[in-house]
């Protein structure tokens, strides 16, 4: 892989269905990542230099109407080495047990405060 520079900090939010719980994700992650993990309720993510695992009541296997899923949301990256770090958590979630249904999605956070309208 062709190594790249960044210029501009981003985020990563994983979205999961309840197979596995916040509880178990956290401690997974923590012993997976250089970064800590810390779990909480839903809530937003904000310059965080943490993984945030958290509640997500829009992934359960049924939507709102069921079980919670979990979001799974990376730290404020701001290098390659860092898009690695993610890249290597995401690779090793569906191996832990972390599933995907069809209200899981991936959202990608990008820091645009230098861009302008025009």
């Amino acid at each position: 892989m062709k190594k790249f520079a960044i210029t501009r900090k981003f985020g990563i939010e994983i979205e999961v269905g309840y197979e596995i719980s916040k509880f178990k994700i956290k401690d997974f992650v923590k012993e997976n990542s250089i970064k800590k993990a810390n779990f909480d309720l839903y809530r937003p993510s904000c310059n965080n230099d943490f993984w945030h695992i958290k509640d997500d009541a829009t992934c359960g296997i049924n939507g709102r109407k069921g079980y919670f899923g979990v979001e799974i949301a990376s730290y404020v990256a701001k290098t390659y080495d860092d898009l690695l770090e993610i890249s290597n958590i995401a690779d090793k979630l569906s191996s832990f047990g972390c599933k995907v249904n069809d209200n899981c999605g991936l959202h990608i956070h990008a820091d645009c405060s230098d861009l302008t309208k025009d």
